[in-house]
């Protein structure tokens, strides 16, 4: 199974053990002006889980190699549709750093 296969397994699994074990012990999330620390990501990212206010609508590879995967997608986060170009940077073959560029979405 490829990082980005694991990675939307997960997600729709909405498996947060999961993703605990499975993130870099120094992993960051960064969108836009925002950084999260992996605690803050995961704490956050569970709340949208449990409350049902995360969901795929629509994503696509762009890339992936052994150190990075480039995706794209239309997200629908709280109610509010979102279309993101992302970048998971891989360390030890875990999620290390994740970028998240915010399109517009028109």
């Amino acid at each position: 199974m490829s990082n980005f296969d694991k990675m939307i397994k997960l997600i729709e699994e909405k498996d947060i053990k999961g993703m605990e074990e499975w993130l870099h012990p120094d992993f960051l999330f960064v969108v836009d002006y925002e950084m999260e620390t992996r605690e803050e990501w995961l704490k956050e990212t569970k709340r949208l889980l449990d409350e049902d206010e995360f969901s795929i609508l629509n994503i696509k590879l762009l890339y992936e190699d052994e150190n990075v995967i480039v995706h794209q997608g239309k997200y629908d986060v709280e109610g509010t549709q979102r279309a993101t170009v992302s970048t998971t940077h891989l360390r030890e073959g875990r999620p290390w750093r994740q970028l998240v560029n915010r399109l517009a979405v028109g």
